[in-house]
């Protein structure tokens, strides 16, 4: 079974960081909501499992010295594509981004550049020992995993660059598509995967998931919320969370 692993690099590394000593900004936003109504179900049992799934997903880090706090860019993602590209995974990775940008709400967006001098966040497409050649420290985990994230942070824990590698040569192309949309996804600072939702891109087994679930939407949205700041720790991320979902 193939496996998918988020490798996480600090620049910087605290243990623990909240904002204000541990109290979140107060939050004015009030008509901020989920993208979805569910009949017969209560909003606040939904909202509260949202919550719970983001804090699975975007505290720590699968793999990695990574300190149980959030993630996220603070300006936008430039994305450069490498390697082996054909059609449809350039489509693919097209759909990804209007996908992700679509979600968001804040200043964060993806854009595609046409020189990686330009980039801050390297995508490479093709065989393992090519990208562990430019990237040595990758060589021994590229030996039994066919998708790899890297990203690195500043002392406020936001991330300012990453790489991303989707191996061609050991997988089926519906398998490459939904590492591509998984390893990016992760990039954005959602770096752990999770046992079950076998429909999630999170799910830590094997998948060719290439759409996001709609949990999947929220904790993105979640993450990039105006009020959602880097460096919260799961009692930060509780008190944010329910007060931006008005509970």
């Amino acid at each position: 079974m193939k496996r998918i692993i988020a490798l996480f690099s600090v620049l910087f590394f605290f243990s623990h960081c909240t904002l204000d000593n541990g109290n979140p900004y107060d939050v004015e936003y009030t008509n901020y909501d989920l993208l979805y109504s569910y009949e017969g179900v209560n909003m606040r049992y939904v909202k509260l499992n949202v919550i719970d799934f983001f804090k699975q997903v975007a505290l720590g880090a699968e793999y990695g010295a990574s300190a149980k706090v959030t993630k996220k860019w603070n300006s936008p993602m430039r994305l450069y594509l490498a390697g082996e590209t054909h059609e449809v995974l350039t489509q693919e990775l097209d759909d990804i981004i209007e996908s992700i940008n679509s979600l968001m709400e804040a200043d964060f967006y993806i854009e595609r550049v046409n020189d990686s001098i330009d980039s801050n966040f390297y995508v490479y497409l093709g065989q393992a020992e090519d990208y562990a050649q430019r990237f040595p420290y990758t060589r021994e985990l590229l030996e039994t995993n066919d998708g790899l994230v890297t990203v690195r942070l500043n002392e406020k824990h936001q991330i300012t660059k990453g790489e991303v590698f989707v191996d061609l040569y050991r997988t089926s192309l519906a398998e490459q598509r939904h590492l591509l949309r998984e390893e990016i996804t992760q990039g954005l600072g959602l770096l752990n995967d999770v046992p079950y939702y076998p429909t999630s891109i999170f799910y830590r087994d094997h998948s060719v998931i290439t759409e996001f679930m709609r949990n999947d939407k929220e904790v993105i949205r979640l993450l990039y919320h105006p009020q959602m700041a880097s460096g919260l720790n799961e009692e930060a991320v509780d008190i944010v969370a329910r007060t931006i979902f008005g509970l």
